[in-house]
């Protein structure tokens, strides 16, 4: 009862510090203030007012909410001897994983930064600061080059890392008695090694049982038409303005126009004044300061947001809010829920001394490739970056955190991962063998899509609908039973053709366009593109009596030609374009020297600088590859010029034809 007690109290204390140091705390001081002031109120009575004077203004569910909020993000005070390290993370070889982790990001950012010679932080000068500030709205048009800047680290890379996580003192094992004599023991069918504690499905069934076909769901249920009854609940939700009502009402999701103001209230986010002055704050140290992790966002939403076809309008939004989010250090006190732990770096001219380090950058939080989606969907619910800012960081610090972390927490990408292998595995066992046999394992498809939540591969609408629930039942756990579901729902396609077929015809037509990651052969094969098709321009454009007309027989060509080159290449088992340009050069050759001279010198130029750089090209494949490549470019240059001698010939009779008709 001591313990409990103590317990209590330490509780208690803890709610009360969080109340005093929000905004909620100091407007409600000021409320309770000037309601006392008054004159008719006797100083006997004010123990009995305050309660009432709280009821009666609605400052009553204003604290039950951040209570509620409190209790269902933090977790229950432990025993107050407990190891702190034992708090963020029970079990020691995964915090010894999570540090191995760390290091070899903070080893990424620390080349990154030699082998580019960027600094992690400077000041920027006066005019620097001058020239950001005009173009922070047009942050998306930004003419700084990004093309040396990599992500850190992407999904694959963090998948590596939880695949091979196991236990020390736990090995699964099935035994495979097909040889008698050789019982050898494998491992299990999934990739996740680690044991954890799981919900079962019956436990999943309760958990999400207002999910059932039994109740009205938002996106299912009113394909004909809104549901009249549901909004004007919404309604009342919204107006009622208590927590735990907001997330009872999203377990079966909300209509956009409702979205907005249920999920500030669900989320507990309070748009006051202060918080504008703080992103204020935060958007001044952005102009002040510039640091390396500002290219690592830029270039995430550049390639990920920024090529998304629902997103790419709302790119210099997103920027903008992610730059203000990397200064933020009140995501910091997120660290205590987790095992990561923030980086590291040592301030000037005091390198290697521990007492001169600071938190980089200032929340703590390094940037992993695709990191933008957590944020480009809800630009679609508000346009206000302040609003913007505050449900971000509350559905961050909330469960998005949890999905690039490694934790043992029930709703940590471990806990997920081995939740969908569980569950995909007892419910679609045929399924599970059968693509796990073909070298496609499930989870490598599943996991980018639990890691970024599904954000980027459902439609905007659907994807705000699943946020609905995991808002609404306060757990991501939710997600790996989409992920199972995805998977049953296309289970005749994958039982019939597996993803391994495509997967493999996919890899081998980026290893054929890219020449296997060889840059050498990338920029004199698509150097040799470039001149191919600005010589055809330059000798086959006369021909034609209109542009669209030569566009498109530009574009077939092209298409022809790509198609043919892959064709080879899968069958005979090489990479490259070559015959691309070949082909390209024999027919500009052969429309060069039987048409007319060209009057103009920058024609002329380009093309013999084409012919130049085709012969230099052959001639260096001829010193560096087998015979056989060089006998293949010659066979397509020839192929090109008889293509052109037809196609002319061709050209030609349907003139004649003409004529006469016209005669």
């Amino acid at each position: 009862m001591v313990a409990g007690s103590q317990s209590n109290e330490g509780l208690v204390k803890d709610i009360i510090n969080v109340i005093q140091a929000s905004d909620l705390g100091w407007t409600l001081k000021r409320a309770v203030q000037d309601e006392l002031s008054k004159s008719f109120v006797n100083v006997k009575d004010i123990k009995r007012l305050v309660p009432v004077f709280m009821k009666e203004s609605g400052w009553d569910i204003k604290v039950r909410n951040v209570v509620f909020m409190y209790l269902m993000t933090h977790t229950p005070p432990s025993h107050p001897i407990t190891p702190p390290e034992t708090l963020k993370e029970p079990m020691s070889f995964i915090r010894n994983a999570q540090a191995r982790w760390e290091k070899r990001i903070l080893k990424s950012i620390n080349t990154m930064c030699t082998e580019k010679n960027i600094p992690l932080a400077r000041m920027r000068t006066i005019r620097e600061q001058a020239d950001f500030t005009q173009k922070w709205k047009d942050m998306a048009f930004s003419d700084e080059n990004m093309g040396d800047i990599r992500p850190v680290y992407a999904p694959k890379d963090f998948m590596e890392v939880l695949t091979s996580l196991s236990s020390p003192n736990y090995t699964a094992k099935i035994y495979d008695y097909s040889d008698v004599n050789e019982r050898s023991g494998t491992s299990v069918w999934g990739l996740i090694q680690v044991r954890l504690h799981l919900k079962t499905t019956q436990q999943l069934r309760v958990l999400f049982s207002n999910l059932s076909t039994h109740h009205f769901q938002t996106g299912a249920d009113d394909i004909e038409g809104p549901n009249p009854e549901w909004q004007r609940l919404g309604v009342k939700t919204v107006q009622l303005g208590y927590t735990p009502t907001a997330q009872r009402y999203l377990q079966q999701g909300c209509y956009p126009t409702q979205r907005g103001d249920i999920w500030l209230l669900a989320l507990g986010v309070d748009n006051s004044p202060l918080s504008y002055q703080y992103y204020n704050q935060l958007k001044a140290s952005v102009f002040k300061y510039e640091l390396l992790v500002d290219r690592l966002f830029l270039q995430d939403v550049r390639l990920t947001a920024g090529n998304h076809e629902a997103y790419f309008v709302f790119e210099d939004l997103v920027v903008q809010i992610l730059l203000c989010f990397s200064r933020d250090t009140q995501f910091l006190d997120h660290f205590k829920r987790t095992s990561a732990s923030p980086p590291h770096a040592y301030t000037r001219n005091n390198m290697g001394e521990t007492d001169h380090t600071v938190v980089y950058p200032p929340n703590g939080i390094i940037p992993f490739h695709g990191f933008s989606l957590f944020l480009a969907p809800m630009c679609f619910i508000w346009s206000d970056p302040v609003i913007l800012y505050n449900v971000f960081k509350a559905l961050y610090t909330r469960f998005f955190f949890r999905l690039h972390s490694l934790s043992s927490h029930p709703q940590g990408i471990l806990s997920l991962c081995q939740q969908f292998e569980t569950m995909l595995q007892t419910h679609q066992p045929q399924l599970f063998y059968h693509l796990r046999e073909m070298g496609s394992h499930p989870l490598k498809h599943a996991f980018t899509w639990i890691m970024h939540a599904f954000a980027g591969y459902l439609e905007t609408a659907q994807l705000l609908l699943l946020w609905d629930r995991i808002i609404g039942y306060n757990t991501l756990e939710i997600l790996p039973v989409l992920a199972v579901a995805v998977f049953a729902f296309r289970r005749n396609n994958l039982m019939e053709e597996g993803m391994q077929s495509a997967e493999y015809y996919f890899d081998q037509v980026r290893a054929i366009l890219t020449y296997n990651g060889n840059e050498q052969d990338i920029q004199i094969n698509y150097g040799m593109l470039l001149l191919s098709i600005l010589c055809w321009c330059f000798t086959v454009l006369r021909v034609f009596n209109t542009i669209p007309d030569f566009c498109w027989f530009t574009f077939s060509c092209l298409y022809i030609l790509f198609g043919v080159q892959i064709g080879i290449c899968v069958f005979v088992q090489c990479i490259g374009i070559s015959g691309v340009w070949c082909a390209m050069v024999g027919f500009a050759y052969r429309m060069w020297v039987h048409s007319p001279a060209d009057p103009v010198l920058s024609n002329k130029l380009i093309v013999f600088a084409t012919f130049g750089s085709y012969i230099w090209a052959n001639f260096h494949y001829f010193k560096t590859e087998s015979n056989f490549t060089t006998i293949c470019h010659l066979v397509a240059t020839w192929l090109g010029y008889e293509a052109n001698n037809i196609w002319i010939k061709s050209h030609q009779q349907r003139d004649e034809r003409q004529k006469g008709k016209t005669k």
